[in-house]
Order: C-alpha cells, then sequence, then structure tokens
C-alpha cells in the first residue's frame, strides 16, 4: 500500500510538535530562574507536615521537600500543626509556624517578606551574602525593618500586627508614623495608634520553636524566667494557639520556673507577673514549642512469628506499620541475623506500608526506624524487631476474604437491585478462587459455588433475609488447590433507616434578608434505586405538612421557610410507591438574632460610688425570646482584664455582694441574652455581647492624707 504525503506529514508534525514541547518544558525547569523563571533566593531549609509553595506564575500549590530551592516572588504556606524554617542568601532566617503564609520579594536594595497572616519569626544579620540587604517584612500597611535584630510577628484575622524584639532594634514604619522598638519591647498596631511596652517579664528557656521528644502519654516541659524585683504573683499559661485564648494550663509558679506534664501537641506560652501591692501586669513575650510524638512504630505485618509459604517463586511481603505524624520518612530493615546485620532489604519510605520481595525461604527479622521531622532530634526512632518464615511448601496460603466485612449487615432491598459483591486478596501463585456460600457453618446448605479468575465476584439478588456463611480457596496452574480460608458471615435484613445529615437535629438557622429563607436538606444515600420523599411539617405529628416533595437525589433546596420550628424526615420509594426504607425525625428552628441586652446600670462610662453600699447591684431590660443571661465582670489593669466573676441568671438583675472581689479602678462588665431549649442548658441562640466600661471607687478625696505611724486593728 502506498502512502500519500498527508499520511506522512501528519505522524511527522506531531512528532515535532512534541519535540518543540519536550524542549521548552527542558528550557522552562532549567533555566538559571528555576521553575518559577526567577531568581534563587533561598532555600527551606526543614519542614515539619505540610509546607507548600506556589510559583509566581503559577495558580497551583505543590509541597515543599527539605532542601528545596526558594525563588523570587514564591509564596510559601504551612498548614495545621506544621512549620517550615527558610535561609535566604543574605543570611535571614525565617520560620513560618502553623497556617501561616508569606511572599519573598528581592530587588536591588532590599529583601521583601510580604507577611500575609498567621505567625512569624525572623532573624537577621548585616553582613552576610548578598552585600547585606537590608530586610523589609512588609503586612499590611505596616513595615518593619531589621538590622542585626530578631523579631517575633503574629497577624490575626482583624489584621492587625503584633510584633516582639528578642534581639537587637527593629524599625516599624504604620502609615505615617514610624518607631524604633528595642530589645525586649513588644508593640501592637491598632485602629488609633501603635502601642509599645517593655517586656518586663524575660523569658529564658525553652527558647522559642523547641522541640521536645515525647516516648509516653506525657512527657515533662521545663519552664524559666527572670524573677522580677518586688512581690509578684505570677503565672505560667500555655495555651493550643498564639492568641493564648483559653489555655490549656495555667499555672501558679514561683522562684522563676516551673514544671508541666504535656501530651504531643504544638504550644504556646507566656507568663504573667501580678504586683502585689500595685496590681500592675507584667507580661513577657509568647513563645511556640512543639511536643513532638517519638514513639517506635508498632509493627502490623507481618505479624510476629508468621509463616508465609510458597511454591514455586519467592512471595511478595506485604509489611504494614503504624503510621507517626511527626515524621518525615521511615526506614524498614530486613534482615536474616537477629541483630540485623547484612540486610537483605534497607529502604527508605515516606509511606507506611510496602510490598517487597525477599531471596527465598528461610527466617527473616525486621524492623522500622522513623526519621523524625525536625533538625534538633537528630537520632532514628527504631520499633522493636518482629521475625517471619518464609517456607517453600506444597500447600500455599488460602486467599485472604476482604468484602463483605466479617458479621456486617446487609439490606435486603440493595442486595436484590445490585446484587452482592465479594472481594478478596490472593497470591501470586493462584490462577482462580473457588467461593462457597452457605446457609450453615459446616457448609450443608450450599446456597451458591463459584470459580473466578479475579479477585472480586458479584452475585445477582436476591437473597432471603437470615445469616449467611462464606469461604474461599484458591485454584492453582496444574489443579491443585489450597485449603479452605477461614469463615466469614453477614446477615441479610429487612429493616434499615435513612441517617439525615442537614439541617442537624435542633438546629438554629437564621433567617435570611427577604421575607422567607431556603433550607437545604441532606440525608444518607442508601445505595438503593427508588426515590425519596421529604416531609417537613410545623408539628412533631405531621399533621400540618408545609412541603412533601418527592426527590430523586439525596439533597435538595427548600425556600418559604418564616420563622419558627420545623419538623423533617424522609422516606424511600419503589416505583410503585411502597416503602422500602425511613428515616427518624429530626427538628429544627428558624429564628433571628437575639437583641442586644439595653443596661439600666451600672451604664457605660458611669462611677459607682462604694462608701455606703454592701452591694454592686446590675440590671438591664429584658431581650424578647431570651430566658437566660450571661454576666461576667472584669477588672481592667494594666491594659489586661482580669476576670472576676461570671454568672448565669434567669432574672434581669444581679447583686454581687462579695465586696472582697472588688478595688478601686476602672471596670468592664458585659451582657449577653441567650435563649435555651426548654428544660436543657442547650443554646439555642445568643444575641450579641453588650460591653459596659464603668469605674469604682470609695468616694475619698486624692489630697486626703492620713499621717500615722503605726495601724492597729481591732475587733
Amino acid at each position: 500500500m502506498r502512502l500519500s504525503k498527508s499520511d506522512i506529514l501528519i505522524p511527522l508534525a506531531g512528532i515535532a510538535a512534541l519535540a518543540a514541547l519536550g524542549y521548552f518544558l527542558y528550557i522552562d525547569f532549567t533555566r538559571p530562574g528555576g521553575p518559577g523563571g526567577t531568581e534563587l533566593i533561598g532555600t527551606l531549609v526543614a519542614k515539619s507536615n505540610v509546607a507548600e509553595r506556589k510559583y509566581t506564575r503559577d495558580v497551583i500549590w505543590s509541597e515543599l521537600d527539605n532542601d528545596s530551592d526558594l525563588y523570587n516572588y514564591d509564596t510559601i504556606r504551612t498548614s495545621n500543626r506544621s512549620q517550615a524554617h527558610i535561609r535566604l542568601k543574605n543570611g535571614t532566617e525565617i520560620t513560618l509556624n502553623e497556617n501561616s503564609m508569606i511572599l519573598l520579594t528581592l530587588d536591588e536594595d532590599e529583601v521583601g517578606i510580604q507577611f500575609l497572616g498567621g505567625s512569624i519569626s525572623a532573624a537577621q544579620k548585616p553582613g552576610s551574602g548578598d552585600d547585606g540587604k537590608k530586610v523589609n517584612i512588609i503586612s499590611g500597611d505596616s513595615v518593619v525593618s531589621l538590622e542585626d535584630s530578631e523579631v517575633v510577628l503574629a497577624r490575626g484575622g482583624d489584621d492587625k500586627l503584633q510584633m516582639t524584639v528578642n534581639r537587637g532594634t527593629a524599625l516599624l514604619q504604620t502609615g505615617d508614623a514610624e518607631q524604633l522598638v528595642l530589645e525586649n519591647q513588644e508593640v501592637s498596631t491598632g485602629d488609633d495608634a501603635i502601642r509599645i511596652a517593655d517586656l518586663a517579664v524575660r523569658l529564658i528557656a525553652p527558647e522559642n520553636n523547641r522541640h521536645f521528644p515525647v516516648t509516653g502519654d506525657t512527657t515533662p516541659v521545663d519552664f524559666s524566667w527572670e524573677t522580677l524585683r518586688g512581690a509578684f504573683r505570677t503565672t505560667l499559661e500555655i495555651a493550643g494557639s498564639i492568641s493564648m485564648n483559653d489555655p490549656v494550663r495555667s499555672v501558679q509558679a514561683g522562684n522563676g520556673k516551673g514544671r508541666v506534664m504535656l501530651s504531643d501537641g504544638v504550644y504556646y506560652w507566656r507568663v504573667i507577673a501580678v504586683n502585689t501591692a500595685t496590681k500592675k501586669v507584667e507580661t513577657s513575650e509568647i513563645r511556640r514549642f512543639v511536643v513532638m510524638n517519638t514513639r517506635p512504630a508498632n509493627l502490623l505485618l507481618p505479624e510476629n512469628g508468621a509463616v508465609i509459604r510458597y511454591r514455586d517463586r519467592a512471595p511478595l511481603i506485604n509489611f504494614a506499620w503504624s503510621g507517626n505524624e511527626s515524621a518525615s520518612g521511615y526506614t524498614i530493615t530486613v534482615s536474616k541475623k537477629p541483630d540485623m546485620s547484612s540486610p537483605v532489604i534497607d529502604t527508605a519510605t515516606s509511606v507506611s506500608r510496602v510490598s517487597l520481595s525477599v531471596p527465598g525461604e528461610g527466617t527473616y527479622f525486621w524492623k522500622v526506624s522513623i526519621v523524625p521531622d525536625s533538625e534538633q532530634i537528630t537520632s532514628k526512632i527504631e520499633s522493636a524487631i518482629y521475625s517471619f518464615n518464609v517456607v517453600k511448601t506444597d500447600r500455599l496460603e488460602p486467599p485472604l476474604p476482604l468484602a463483605p466485612l466479617d458479621d456486617k449487615a446487609i439490606h435486603a432491598a440493595l442486595v436484590e437491585q445490585k446484587g452482592l459483591t465479594f472481594s478478596w486478596r490472593v497470591g501470586p501463585e493462584i490462577a482462580q478462587t473457588e467461593l462457597v456460600l452457605s446457609k450453615d457453618r459446616e457448609f450443608a446448605r450450599i446456597v451458591e459455588k463459584k470459580i473466578e479468575a479475579r479477585t472480586l465476584l458479584s452475585l445477582p439478588g436476591p437473597l432471603e433475609a437470615g445469616r449467611y456463611y462464606w469461604r474461599l480457596r484458591g485454584v492453582l496452574g496444574d489443579g491443585s488447590r489450597t485449603d479452605f480460608s477461614s469463615i466469614r458471615t453477614f446477615t441479610i435484613v429487612t429493616e434499615g433507616r435513612i441517617g439525615l445529615i442537614e439541617p442537624a437535629d435542633m438546629s438554629v438557622i437564621q433567617p435570611g434578608e427577604g421575607k422567607t429563607t431556603a433550607v437545604r436538606f441532606t440525608w444518607s444515600d442508601t445505595g438503593l434505586e427508588g426515590s425519596y420523599l421529604l416531609k417537613i411539617s410545623r408539628d412533631k405529628n405531621f399533621s400540618a405538612l408545609f412541603k412533601d416533595p418527592t426527590i430523586e437525589g439525596n439533597t435538595t433546596g427548600i425556600d418559604g421557610f418564616t420563622e419558627g420550628d420545623y419538623f423533617w424526615k424522609v422516606t424511600q420509594i419503589n416505583e410503585n410507591g411502597e416503602e422500602i426504607m425511613a428515616s427518624q425525625v429530626y427538628t429544627f428552628d428558624i429564628a433571628g438574632e437575639l437583641a442586644k441586652p439595653g443596661v439600666i446600670e451600672p451604664l457605660g462610662g458611669s462611677t459607682v460610688d462604694m462608701v455606703r453600699r454592701d452591694s454592686l447591684d446590675f440590671s438591664w431590660r429584658p431581650v424578647p425570646g431570651a430566658n437566660l443571661y450571661r454576666l461576667s465582670l472584669y477588672q481592667v489593669v494594666g491594659g489586661t482584664q482580669r476576670a472576676v466573676t461570671r454568672i448565669e441568671t434567669r432574672n434581669v438583675s444581679y447583686s454581687l455582694t462579695d465586696l472582697k472581689k472588688l478595688d478601686v479602678g476602672s471596670f468592664i462588665w458585659t451582657l449577653q441574652a441567650i435563649e435555651s431549649y426548654p428544660g436543657t442548658n442547650r443554646v439555642k441562640r445568643k444575641s450579641d455581647e453588650a460591653r459596659i466600661p464603668f469605674n469604682i471607687t470609695l468616694g475619698i478625696k486624692g489630697d486626703l492624707k492620713i499621717d500615722a505611724p503605726s495601724m492597729i486593728k481591732t475587733e
């Protein structure tokens, strides 16, 4: 057959196009600017868990490995319980804590770090590489310039910047304002000003981003700080986030040290000292540390002492062990010697399950070493040593049953519609598998017997309700058979229930801006063929139906809801309208937000004279729909709010009679209206919190002096 010109030219054009694309891809990855097409400016030295990079030309994030090169205009981010340590060419070192993001920029005069959120620490020394270029950290409208200094920065959802200078100085510019921040000073940017405070409490250990290994449930962590002169009440606080909200530990500690038992996790700590004479509050910087899980891996497969048989060729062994989220990888070692010398397998892997072949029959020993995901923990963590035996035999291991799971309940309607699928795992020498299904454990009442070359088999329905037993055996190429596998069971049932997902039971949905509200309903998919009947009612007996649509899928949106209580349930029906399966009944409420309480006393900005009072009285106006009020009282000392009391009441007034809790000074009381379900403490909805600042005085003039050599206490 003769080929036309088009028959020849079209393949040649395709080959040329592929060659051109391959060439351009090669150029893209090998040009001096790297994959991002920009200049190499640093390295990701180490990372814990997940750190990702987005090139300037890309929209896709890719995961970074240790020792990855970083390029100009790269964006770096970390996820939960993650950390990344970066070293730039000019010597600047940056640590990104969890859920943080930066953009790296480099020009002729300076290195720029766009701080986009989370918390980071940065250390810079002049004159090291890149001719000592100035380092600027940009966060919103704020610019931090470093010069032989080390800083810690945090930026929350409100975009306010907090910074602590641990070494050297830093220049902070916010709008038109400029401020030099000195060592051991803390600065925060607000809507109206830059606030700077000296750190009177100076932390010693652990240093920022220290990693501690833990091999049991908990490990002791020692804390220390410089003690203050004078009488102070000192509290060591440890929290799970840099905001220090809801501390996991709050310990009264003296003499500049404390010890706390902690489980693995990421923590932040600080020290708060209150002068017992002046009540002035001193606060340290906030430092981060990690308690790392360094427990050895638990070996799962092959089990200790397992016997693995083969007939014609050496088998592929499935190795499995427990994973460790603090690991950067694993090393699996297999040897024929108990001391693990002269290994036949010594392989690194990033997963906790691998399949590897061994040379042949014999006794083998194996272990797994965890490589910690931390520069501070350098030694490998080794598991126990397990053994297994590989035996050449005429009788191979039978197939391993996988599905259906042992003792599983399966709905009869699902089997009737879609059949019942069995699956299993076999060794490489098994050519076919024989499946036997019976109504009794002795396999005298056989329901089905099949031989299948694949590792799954689907039996058509229906199957009558009751308990079933099944087992497998392998068929080899020469027609010989293995022993039977262990017996598995399942039960065919005729009853079942649809699971309701959303709206959740007893949930509260805020109404929309219009007159009515739309609600999305979702329930579990049974896998059966048939429609779903969604019923929504204003009463739990479903005598006052609001909507009853027929739905083909397992989710739908319904509009037209007004405020009030609703009940809903789902029934699946077949083509004849007969019920297949039903759900339980859930309830939800369409309700607007409660109004913020209106206070009566003390009013905002007022002063309460406690000279002739035996109680501090609070009162407010009732909020429609509320049946509970939550009141909190705080004393403001040195810019810090110290909790005095917190109560919940169903009244619209409260009197604090324990006056020992009060002092002269500034206070804030907060009030929130709550609606709870009748007879329970479960919150249905709550209002915004009202915050009312006021002052307490004893009515004594400030210029009054009492001159007495001593004080006599009388009963």
